[in-house]
């Protein structure tokens, strides 16, 4: 009976040791597997890890922008210069400044003086966005038009 006993406690041992074994090689010998798409942010690219060490990232680096292209602004749109990152293709947008309108010549409807955007078509009928040189004053303060027959 007391060799019975042994036998089983040694098996008992044997059989705990080999799973031990067991995990430490598992353990050793996991490799990480990790997305072949980039994950970004404003700032980094990286990869995620798809094993189940879902907190692990392979190559996380900052983005390396260089100028790819530009839309210029217009009186009504406004223009950027956009860059990409060389690495994982994302993205970014300096937007510049609107164009301002640029009025054309004097036009009438009716006896009313208005200037109008050659980029948008919007009318403005406020002298100051008239040429300087298409406007005199009469002895009435009315804007008088250079060169029109009164």
């Amino acid at each position: 009976m007391k060799n019975r006993v042994l036998i089983n406690i040694v098996a008992l041992i044997l059989v705990l040791l080999a799973g031990i074994t067991t995990m430490v090689i598992l353990l050793v010998t996991h490799e990480h597997t990790f997305d072949t798409l980039w994950t970004t942010d404003a700032t980094y690219h990286w990869h995620k890890a798809t094993c189940n060490h879902s907190g692990l990232v392979s190559a996380k680096e900052e983005h390396d922008y260089v100028y790819t292209s530009e839309r210029a602004s217009s009186c009504s749109v406004q223009g950027y210069k956009l860059y990409t990152c060389s690495v994982c293709n994302r993205t970014n947008r300096e937007y510049l400044p609107l164009a301002g309108h640029a009025w054309g010549e004097v036009l009438y409807e009716g006896p009313t003086p208005y200037v109008q955007c050659g980029g948008c078509g919007q009318k403005s009928y406020n002298s100051s966005d008239f040429p300087e040189a298409s406007l005199a004053f009469g002895a009435c303060d009315h804007p008088v038009i250079v060169g029109e027959v009164a």
